[in-house]
């Protein structure tokens, strides 16, 4: 099969640093690639994602961001996915040294969106957990 790929690339990072504590962290990623003229399915338009990076003096860590996910296409060109936005914070705190409890939020506005056609991605959530580290 003799297939021609063409397309451009480009991603930008920004790390600022706020203190030696707290930072934020901004990445913007833009591509448009295809195969033989069609685009690559499921790869988006680009990505846009800011962090906020915190560690507090009392063991607790928070890390809200959001991703802002552009349109692609589903397989064969057949239909353009809309862009989304989704919001996250996830927070650790260090209990002792090699322990810590997690928690993280992921869709906090409740947005429907899908990755992939006809499969939507979680609605809101809360998960926690446990760490330990030897």
């Amino acid at each position: 099969v003799d297939q021609s790929a063409k397309g451009i690339y480009a991603r930008l990072r920004l790390d600022y640093y706020l203190n030696p504590l707290s930072s934020f962290v901004l990445n913007f990623a833009y591509q448009d690639k295809k195969i033989d003229s069609e685009n690559i399915p499921y790869e988006p338009k680009y990505v846009l994602s800011l962090d906020y990076f915190s560690e507090l003096n009392f063991g607790l860590n928070i890390n809200p961001a959001f991703d802002l996910v552009g349109d692609r296409y589903s397989f064969y060109n057949k239909k353009l996915l809309k862009p989304f936005f989704i919001l996250k914070l996830n927070a650790e705190y260090t209990i002792f040294k090699n322990l810590s409890a997690t928690l993280n939020m992921n869709n906090i506005l409740n947005t429907n969106y899908s990755y992939f056609e006809d499969y939507e991605e979680y609605p809101f959530s809360v998960f926690g957990g446990v760490k330990f580290k030897w």
